[in-house]
C-alpha cells in the first residue's frame, strides 16, 4: 500500500453549492528525540489561514505538544461525526515521517509501512505510541467515502530516498521531513490486517498527491511570507495555501477544481524548490471535480478560456523584495563596496536566509538551496549574478498559472563537462516554442528557435532539445515559451541578447510579451553543472 500524502476523495462529481468543508490541521516542529523542523508549524498557520479566508468554520488547528495520536484520532473522529454527506473533510499534516518494517507480512510492495511521527515519538517506551500508519489512514478515508464524504489529506512530509542533489556546506542547514530509528520496544498496539488489505481498487474515489517521488527527500525551504520576509516552510503546504486563496481558480468561478489544483502545484512546487522535488500526482487525471468552495467573487473567466496566463497573481513568486546576499571570507572593505554598487541586494548573515552567498576568496556563488550557482565571480561580475536570480524570480511569477512542464534528462542531478543532457518540454498547448538559456553568471543563450528551426514543433508529442554541457558551469535554467501566436519580434529581441550578460533585459521583455500575447504559457527548468 502507499501512504496517501494527499487525497480528494471525491463520488462522482459533487453538487458545486454543497461545498461544505471541516477541518484538522497540524503542525509539528518539536520532537523528543527526533531533530526538531522549523517549518511545520508556519506550514500549519499559513494553511488555516488560507482555509478560514475560503469559508471553512469548523476548523481545528493542533501545533506541537497539541498533536498527540489520541488528540488527533478523537478530532478525526469528531469531524466525521459533525458531517453532513457530501460536506468535505481537509486534513492537513505538516512534519516528519518515517518508514519501518510491514506490521502485516505481504501487504506492502516494498516491505515497508510508511508512518507519521508525531511530536512525542520515541523508539521506546510510551513514546512509541505517538505515529499513525499509512494503512490506518487508508482505512479513515476509505470509511470517509463510505459515508458520502470528500476528503482532502495533504501530508508535507517523506518517508525515504535521498536528496536529489548534495548540498553545499556553506549554504544554511536544510531540515529533511524524514527520520531513520529503530523501534526496540513498541507499545503501539494494534491490529491492521483489515486496513492492510485496502487495494488502490478500493480507494478509486481518492486521488492522491504525493510531496514528491519515492526517491526524494523533502527539505524544508525559504519561502517568503506575506510581507516578502523569508521563513522556513514546506513547498507543497506554501502552494496549497496559494491554491486555496484563488490562484489556482484560472477561470475564476470562485471553486477550486482537481484540474485546477493539479496544474498549479505540479510545477510551482518543483520552481519554487529548484526540481528537489517533484509531487507525484495519481491518478493523472484531467477531472473537472470541484473540491472545495472559495470564498471571494467569482469574475470573468481568464486562464483556462484564454489557453493561458490568467490575471491572478502570486506573491509566493512575485515577492519584490531585494534580493539577499550574504559575503563570506572578504576583505572588510568588499561589502562596503558591494552595498555601493549592487542593486535592490539586501546584505545579510549565513544564518538570515540568504538567497545568494558569494564566497569572495573562492569567487564562487552558493544558492540558498544549496546548489553551486556561478563560479569565477568577483564583485565586478556579481551584478550580472543578481541579475539572474531576479530574472529566475520573475519568470516563476510569469508562469505560475500557466506553467509549461519542463524537465531534464536523465536526471534532475549535477552534470558533468562534455555530458549530453536533454531538456524536454511537455504537453505543448501551442506550435510556436521558443527556449532561452540563462547562465549562473548571467549570460544570455538563445536555444531555439534557430533560423534552420521549423516554425511550428508538432503538439501531441514531447519536444526534446540535446544540449552538452559547456562552461560556465553552475547552476544554469532553461526558460520555455509556448504561444498561440507567433513570437516574431520577442525572438528577434532574444537573439540580440545571446552571448550577453543581459539575464534582467531578456526577462523583461518576456514579461512585457507574455502581458500582451494570447494563450502565452511558459516554465522554468534548472541546469546544474559543474567541470
Amino acid at each position: 500500500m502507499i501512504l496517501i500524502l494527499w487525497a480528494i476523495a471525491s463520488i462522482g462529481v459533487p453538487r458545486v453549492e454543497a461545498l461544505t468543508a471541516r477541518g484538522l490541521v497540524i503542525g509539528i516542529d518539536e520532537y523528543a528525540e527526533l531533530p526538531d523542523l522549523g517549518g511545520a508549524v508556519n506550514d500549519a498557520r499559513d494553511v488555516a489561514q488560507a482555509l478560514s479566508g475560503s469559508g471553512i468554520q469548523d476548523l481545528v488547528v493542533l501545533e506541537n505538544a497539541e498533536a498527540t495520536r489520541a488528540r488527533i484520532v478523537e478530532e478525526w473522529t469528531e469531524l466525521v461525526r459533525r458531517a453532513d454527506s457530501d460536506d468535505t473533510l481537509v486534513l492537513t499534516y505538516a512534519g516528519h515521517g518515517g518508514q519501518e518494517p510491514e506490521r502485516v507480512p505481504g501487504a506492502e510492495r516494498d516491505g515497508r509501512d510508511e508512518v507519521l511521527l508525531l511530536g512525542g515519538f520515541r523508539s521506546e517506551g510510551s513514546g512509541t505510541r505517538e505515529r499513525i500508519f499509512d494503512d490506518e489512514l487508508n482505512q479513515w478515508f476509505m470509511e470517509a467515502g463510505e459515508r458520502g464524504l470528500r476528503v482532502v489529506f495533504v501530508a508535507d512530509s517523506c518517508h525515504s530516498g535521498t536528496l536529489t542533489r548534495s548540498v553545499d556546506p556553506r549554504a544554511p542547514r536544510q531540515s529533511l521531513r524524514s527520520a531513520s530509528y529503530t523501534i526496540t520496544d513498541d507499545m503501539l498496539e494494534f491490529s491492521m490486517p483489515e486496513a492492510a488489505a485496502i487495494e488502490e481498487s478500493d480507494l478509486d474515489h481518492v486521488s492522491f498527491l504525493a510531496a514528491g517521488q519515492e526517491h526524494e527527500q523533502v527539505p524544508e525551504i525559504s519561502l517568503p511570507d506575506d510581507s516578502g520576509r523569508p521563513e522556513p516552510r514546506g513547498a507543497l503546504s506554501y502552494m496549497f495555501a496559494r491554491a486555496v486563496e484563488g490562484d489556482a481558480d484560472f477561470d475564476d468561478d470562485g471553486v477550486l477544481r482537481r484540474e485546477e489544483l493539479w496544474r498549479y502545484v505540479r510545477e510551482n512546487v518543483r520552481m519554487m524548490s529548484a526540481a528537489r522535488q517533484t509531487p507525484n500526482l495519481m491518478p493523472n487525471a484531467r477531472g473537472g471535480e470541484a473540491v472545495l468552495r472559495l470564498n471571494r467573487p467569482s469574475g470573468p473567466a481568464t486562464a483556462m478560456e484564454a489557453g493561458g496566463a490568467g490575471s491572478g497573481t502570486n506573491h509566493a513568486l512575485s515577492s519584490t523584495e531585494p534580493v539577499r546576499l550574504a559575503i563570506l571570507r572578504a576583505d572588510p572593505g568588499i561589502p562596503a563596496a558591494a552595498r555601493d554598487t549592487l542593486d535592490n541586494v539586501l546584505l545579510v548573515s549565513g544564518a538570515q536566509s540568504p538567497d545568494l552567498i558569494w564566497d569572495a576568496t573562492s569567487r564562487q556563488v552558493v544558492t540558498g538551496l544549496g546548489d553551486v550557482a556561478a563560479h569565477d565571480i568577483g564583485l565586478a561580475e556579481l551584478a550580472a549574478v543578481i541579475e539572474k536570480w531576479e530574472a529566475v524570480r520573475t519568470v516563476r511569477a510569469i508562469s505560475a498559472r500557466a506553467s509549461l512542464r519542463l524537465r531534464v534528462y536523465p536526471h534532475d542531478g549535477v552534470h558533468r563537462e562534455g555530458a549530453r543532457v536533454e531538456i524536454e518540454v511537455d504537453r505543448l498547448p501551442h506550435p510556436r516554442l521558443t527556449l532561452l538559456g540563462l547562465s549562473g553568471n548571467g549570460v544570455v543563450h538563445y536555444l531555439y528557435p534557430l533560423p534552420s528551426d521549423p516554425v511550428d514543433v508538432p503538439l501531441g508529442v514531447p519536444f526534446r532539445l540535446e544540449l552538452e554541457v559547456t562552461p560556465p558551469f553552475g547552476a544554469d535554467h532553461v526558460v520555455a515559451v509556448s504561444s498561440e501566436t507567433p513570437l516574431t519580434a520577442l525572438n528577434a529581441e532574444l537573439r540580440g541578447l545571446d552571448g550577453r550578460p543581459a539575464a534582467r533585459r531578456a526577462v523583461e521583455r518576456l514579461a512585457d510579451a507574455a502581458a500582451g500575447t494570447r494563450g502565452w504559457w511558459s516554465g522554468i527548468q534548472g541546469l546544474f553543472t559543474v567541470p
